[in-house]
């Protein structure tokens, strides 16, 4: 092709070449935006330095599977598709090899790369490895990258990604490998750099909270983000609304990798205690002769946030410690030590979080499982590293940096030159006069060893006096034959610490100093120590995990974990200074215990890891990744100097071209071969073009010959065991193979299609054959079944028959036998009664007062004879059983029939207005039947001598009740109603079992109180019967507690989430119908309780029939302890909770112990039941808040106080009002007040303005008195209103100025009888839940 017109797409191609031909076609190209081109197989990249339309979707389809390059444009999707179809087809590991200048776009051109690879390959759609693996080098350049005068994206780093797939194409793992981390940028910059870029975005993306909870303050105010050149940290709004955006990306970034919140802020905050480390400041201490620190306040938040003691970091920072001789010396640092230690414990705080998170990266993308399995994987690895480097001042660094482009640019020679000639001399090719740079001496000159330069910079290192101006001296003496290395004479430099390298891209000046501490690179151990002792588990991990050959991080996977502080729990320390600071006193105290033997450097250990081995070792694992895979070459070109798009500088471009041997790879790309493939591999993959698939072609060059010759190829040699062709000659095999390959598809296809159609014909004549067979015996089968049916069916009706009758002949005989049985009974029972009935009669006759029970004439009496007697005690007997036999009869609504008053029974004419029919003389007296009924036919209702049972309308009546808090007399829940209409005790529960779980309950919280966080107000008790099942701790101010299977998550309780194995039927029917359950919380006073029922089933409020030894609400009460729907109820009443509190107070002995049951309020989802331990479904909660308040003292001595003060009031008040009314003793005599030896007692006018308001039946809040805590002592905590004067609750007579002082009284039982009353009636409605 003609040169000179920019439509070239492969440089090889061109007629005439050299220098200039080459440039100009580059120049052209990159007028048109057309950035890419071809040399051979090689990519030339230049960089636009803007966003050209050339990624696109349509674009990615079009470089999927190309068979030929020169079928489309060169671009770097071309390459990725080669290097992924290279492996898919030849099962060889391949690499991509991105090289050039800083700034040249090596890092965009890598992210283009892994995109497309990951595109073309197949993944598992159920999980997300395929975006993660996309995402992960955004990440990586936040932590890696910074802005330096050649590039603003610059990689500080080299990083080798490894992609895995399986022989069929999938990719199921990723892996990062991370090289030469420019770690002293942390806390030094050039002239015009920057630092990370993850630094400038936290300092823009964090919101103000977060910054402040990382305590720290405008980025302009800290050392290592202000610019060397004194512009601003942000040079406009633009660039920190860039930084804002990108640290929102960022947050993006991490969810889609895998990172968790709680590792999220972990690195923010290590990246905190970076800066606040690096700005500590030192100053001389001339009483010790060492450093203190100036600004201890900064220290303090470094120390929080790495979680050690700030007396362990001053230590450590002002002081050195060695071992020698198993002796441990410490000395004082001098303030450059100082500072030293201070920056080169921020450089391994950052470059081990660094080494941290790429280890992360590479957990989430390694897989669960190998997909592999036994066989072995095939990967794709990408190279990217900083390019060459050559700024005003060049430190150890950029000879690093400059070192391992050499390396690569040896690597490349050797693909692309040395091997290839070696190769043709060997195989007997003639290969064409090609000349190219070697740089192997260079090389040579740096890593070999003993002489070499790293061998030379680890050895000077090792002397504890040697400094940067003998290394310089080394150095200058063993190169100063070579024509690699220039002393500072010889580049006519007036600084003599500098020394000059020729670098295949140029000469390059460097400053030796600091290159022995950067190259020692070591942390002083008590440093070490104190952050291996740190109480951070991330910080600890770190410094204890080993740092391998290479400089990597690699953690102990066996260290167990412990359980310490998160370090994002750092408190602002306290400004107020003490009169000495803490770092003096600490240098004091080191100075007074120090050794007085000198102090010895720690590098006079053996085996210490220097950055310049980590360094070699770095290189020699690369090039061992980089040899062993096929290697795909992209060379990145920088068109100018300034960043700017459409400026193409043809001297700068001239000069990469020529370092980079451009020329010497055109040429040998053109007349070499780069393709070798042996004998036997040629045959097996090509004989189908030329032989029969199913011959056997031994390898020899002939048969290699008949192939090439049959696919009408040119320009190709055949050696001794290889055959060498050009780099298009695979393009044109292999697309005759895709049309061999599909010739044989098709082929394959039609004779699938003749064996299918005759397989389903043989298919179908036997499914016929198979199907008439079938029908047939089918046909049988359905004929025996019928008639063996109808037998069976006649049979059965058989049997049906006499079993029948056999049934009815069993039934006859049963009832025969029955009503023998109620004969013979019915016999035995009117005998005893007859008998009875002749006693009691006998006992009348003959009893002095027998008229008092039976009124029988005495002219009867007298003329009746024995038979007469016998005829009347038929006749009685007769009737008094079937009077008792009405009397027990049932009604149909379920009630006995009463029994008919004396008034209905009219004498004379024996007939009864009750219906019972004509009743003899001996049951017609009124008296004498009622006495009959009463007591003849029942006798065990005769009342007993002496001893007297209370009526039933009587029970509840004042003069049957104690004046406790617990009436021992029988109230309505406490009776049922016996046989005879008699009241019989309930059961009780079991007191002593629902008190001694109460108690262990109460013994547990008091036990833990101290580890309970302050925010924490609650803790709920799930119990189903007896058995606790779960047990959570509430910090929000509610929480709802329902039916769900949902996990406590500090909003909602689940119980449905709650496992018990012991469960019944029961208690599963009854969480099922729980529903929505109720919501539980804090009242705004901070201590009481509310809740509110959600669901349409009822839930109670245990303990509202005994409120004394409860602080539940007047509502509650007035409940019966039920909740209604959507209405909030206090279930712990703060007021009521005070009241005991107060009534506890008034003791001789207090105990505050005795109140700890009233912190409990049990919460029933069922009907409630007398024993707690045997409810089905409740919660019982535990008021923290109160028991903060109990275990208080002070509140303890106020309520004392308060309580002796009140009295003084009232004692006052009482004897104003004696004072000016005469009529006191009469209105106390009314009152059945008794009089005192110091005169009358006096009655709380407070006191009797309720009791008028009561009378009144008006409310005592609406009236305007205090019905506060203090006056509860008298009044009643059921309805206000509810109750007249003499219900009013009792107390004992108490002195108002000390002594002995009775706790009140009150009668609950009372008070709960009028409540039920009341409650009996309202009308029974239904209630509608329209919710």
């Amino acid at each position: 092709m003609e040169p000179g017109t920019g439509v070239v797409d492969d440089l090889a191609r061109l007629t005439d070449l050299n220098q200039h031909i080459i440039l100009q076609e580059l120049q052209l190209r990159y007028a048109k935006d057309t950035i890419y081109t071809y040399i051979g197989d090689i990519l030339l990249s230049v960089n636009p330095f803007k966003e050209l339309p050339l990624y696109d979707k349509e674009v990615v389809c079009q470089y999927r599977n190309v068979s030929v390059l020169s079928q489309v444009p060169p671009h770097i999707y071309a390459i990725a598709d080669r290097a992924f179809t290279s492996l898919i087809r030849n099962k060889t590991n391949q690499c991509c090899v991105v090289s050039g200048e800083s700034g040249a776009g090596k890092t965009e051109a890598t992210k283009l790369l892994v995109k497309h690879i990951i595109g073309l390959c197949r993944h598992d759609t159920n999980t997300d490895l395929h975006d993660r693996i996309i995402e992960v080098n955004p990440l990586l350049e936040a932590f890696g990258n910074a802005q330096t005068v050649m590039n603003q994206n610059s990689s500080r780093f080299g990083k080798f990604i490894e992609l895995k797939f399986s022989p069929e194409g999938y990719i199921f793992s990723a892996k990062i490998n991370e090289y030469l981390l420019e770690k002293s940028r942390v806390v030094r910059q050039g002239y015009g750099e920057k630092n990370f870029h993850i630094f400038y975005y936290m300092f823009a993306g964090l919101s103000p909270t977060r910054l402040e909870a990382l305590l720290l303050e405008n980025s302009q105010n800290h050392r290592i983000l202000k610019r060397t050149d004194g512009i601003a940290v942000y040079e406009n709004e633009a660039v920190r609304k860039y930084c804002e955006d990108m640290m929102k990306h960022l947050k993006y970034l991490f969810q889609v990798i895998g990172f968790s919140q709680e590792e999220d802020d972990m690195i923010y905050a290590l990246l905190a205690a970076i800066v606040h480390c690096a700005d500590v400041e030192f100053e001389v201490d001339a009483d010790t002769d060492g450093v203190y620190i100036a600004n201890e306040y900064t220290l303090d938040i470094a120390a929080g946030l790495l979680g050690v003691h700030s007396e362990d970091l001053i230590s450590a920072l002002i002081s050195n410690s060695s071992i020698v001789r198993g002796e441990t010396i410490v000395t004082l640092k001098t303030i450059e030590q100082a500072e030293d230690g201070r920056d080169a414990l921020a450089k391994a705080l950052y470059s081990r979080l660094f080494g941290w998170i790429v280890r992360q990266i590479n957990i989430l993308l390694s897989p669960k499982q190998s997909s592999c399995g036994t066989t072995a994987c095939s990967q794709i690895g990408l190279l990217d590293i900083a390019g060459f480097e050559n700024f005003q001042q060049n430190s150890f660094e950029q000879l690093c940096i400059n070192v391992t482009n050499e390396q690569l640019q040896f690597y490349f020679n050797q693909n692309i030159f040395a091997w290839e000639l070696e190769e043709y001399e060997k195989e007997g090719i003639n290969g064409s006069d090609i000349v190219f740079t070697n740089n192997k001496p260079l090389l040579d000159m740096f890593l070999q060893k003993p002489l070499g330069f790293f061998a030379l910079l680890d050895e000077e290192s090792r002397f504890p006096q040697s400094s940067d101006l003998s290394l310089l001296d080394k150095f200058n003496n063993h190169f100063a034959t070579s024509v690699y290395y220039l002393t500072a004479s010889q580049t006519k430099s007036k600084n003599l610490m500098v020394f000059a390298v020729v670098h295949y891209a140029g000469q390059v000046t460097y400053n030796a100093r600091g290159f022995l501490e950067k190259n020692r690179d070591t942390l002083n151990s008590n440093i070490v120590n104190c952050m291996q002792a740190s109480q951070s588990q991330i910080v600890s991990d770190l410094f204890t995990a080993m740092i391998t050959d290479t400089g990597t991080l690699q953690l102990n996977k066996s260290r167990p974990k412990r359980r310490m502080k998160s370090i994002l729990q750092c408190k602002r320390p306290s400004v107020v200074g003490s009169a000495e600071s803490l770092s003096r006193k600490t240098s004091r105290a080191i100075r007074q215990n120090m050794k007085k033997e000198h102090y010895r450097n720690d590098a006079s250990k053996k085996n210490i890891q220097t950055a310049g081995l980590q360094f070699q070792n770095s290189l020699v694992d690369l090039l061992k990744k980089l040899l062993d895979a096929d290697p795909q070459f992209i060379r990145c070109i920088k068109p100018n100097y300034f960043k700017e798009p459409d400026n193409f500088l043809p001297d700068l471009v001239l000069q990469q071209l020529k370092y980079t041997g451009v020329l010497e790879t055109t040429r040998i790309r053109r007349l070499g071969f780069p393709t070798r493939i042996p004998h036997l591999t040629f045959i097996d993959r090509y004989k189908v073009l030329a032989f029969d698939s199913s011959a056997k072609v031994d390898a020899t060059p002939v048969n290699c010959y008949k192939i090439l010759t049959f696919a009408n190829i040119h320009g190709w040699e055949i050696g001794k065991t290889k055959v060498f062709l050009k780099y298009f000659h695979t393009e044109q095999l292999n697309l005759l193979m895709d049309k061999h390959q599909a010739s044989v598809k098709v082929l394959q296809k039609m004779l699938r299609g003749y064996l299918a159609r005759k397989s389903a014909k043989t298919l179908r004549k036997s499914i016929a054959e198979q199907l008439t067979w079938s029908r047939s015996f089918i046909t049988n089968i359905g004929q025996k079944s019928v008639d063996l049916f109808i037998k069976m069916a006649n049979q059965k009706e058989h049997d049906y028959t006499r079993q029948q009758e056999l049934l009815i002949e069993r039934r006859k005989l049963e009832i025969q036998r029955k009503e023998k049985e109620e004969e013979e009974k019915q016999q035995k029972l009117a005998l005893k009664r007859r008998l009875e009935l002749e006693r009691r009669l006998a006992e009348n006759v003959n009893s002095p007062n027998r008229s008092n029970y039976v009124n029988i004439p005495s002219s009867q009496a007298a003329a009746a004879s024995t038979d007469t007697q016998s005829q009347s005690v038929d006749r009685t007997l007769e009737w008094s059983n079937r009077i008792w036999r009405m009397e027990n009869a049932e009604t149909p609504g379920g009630e006995r029939h009463k029994r008919p008053s004396g008034d209905g029974v009219r004498s004379g004419d024996g007939v009864s207005t009750s219906g019972f029919g004509d009743i003899p003389d001996l049951i017609k007296n009124r008296k004498s039947n009622n006495y009959i009924l009463h007591h003849v036919f029942n006798p065990a209702l005769i009342p007993t001598q002496g001893k007297r049972r209370t009526p039933a309308n009587e029970l509840n009546s004042k003069e049957y009740q104690y004046d406790t808090l617990q009436s021992t007399a029988y109230t309505p829940s406490e009776v049922s109603y016996a046989e005879y209409s008699h009241y019989a005790r309930r059961p009780q529960q079991n007191t002593e079992l629902t008190s001694k779980f109460y108690q262990e309950i109460i013994k547990d919280a008091l036990s833990k109180s101290g580890d309970v966080e302050p925010d924490i107000w609650c803790k709920i008790y799930y119990m189903e019967r007896g058995q606790p099942i779960g047990k959570v701790y509430v910090r929000n101010y509610q929480v709802i507690v329902d039916s769900s299977t949902t996990q406590y998550d500090g909003l909602r309780l689940g119980i449905g989430a709650f496992k018990n194995p012991f469960r019944d039927d029961k208690i599963m029917k009854i969480r099922e119908h729980i529903g929505k359950g109720l919501l539980l919380e804090l009242d705004s006073d901070g201590t009481s309780i509310v809740a509110t029922r959600l669901g349409r089933n009822d839930i109670i409020i245990k303990g509202y029939s005994n409120p004394a030894n409860h602080s539940i609400s007047e509502e509650v009460i007035q409940n019966l302890g039920k909740l209604d729907f959507e209405t909030p109820v206090k279930i712990f009443d703060y007021k009521e909770f005070k009241s005991h509190m107060a009534l506890e107070s008034r003791r001789s002995e207090p105990e505050m112990d005795r109140l700890y049951p009233q912190l409990i309020t049990s919460i029933s989802f069922v009907r409630d039941s007398p024993d707690d331990l045997d409810t089905p479904c409740w919660i019982s909660l535990i008021n923290l808040a109160a028991l903060k308040i109990l275990q208080d003292r002070d509140v303890l001595k106020k309520v004392q106080r308060d309580m002796a003060q009140m009295a003084l009031d009232r004692r006052r008040s009482c004897d104003l009002m004696e004072a000016n009314s005469p009529n006191v003793l009469e209105e106390n005599t009314k009152l059945g007040r008794q009089s005192q030896p110091g005169g009358l007692k006096k009655e709380d006018p407070a006191r009797r303005s309720r009791i008028e308001l009561r009378k009144n039946k008006k409310s005592i809040h609406e009236s305007g008195l205090d019905y506060s805590w203090e006056d509860k002592f008298y009044d009643s905590p059921g309805r206000s209103g509810a109750l007249n004067e003499e219900d009013q609750y009792r107390q004992q007579d108490s002195s108002p100025l000390g002594g002995e002082v009775g706790r009140p009284k009150r009668n609950w039982a009372k008070l709960d009888k009028l409540i039920k009353t009341k409650e009996s009636e309202k009308p029974i409605t239904k209630e509608k839940n329209k919710r």
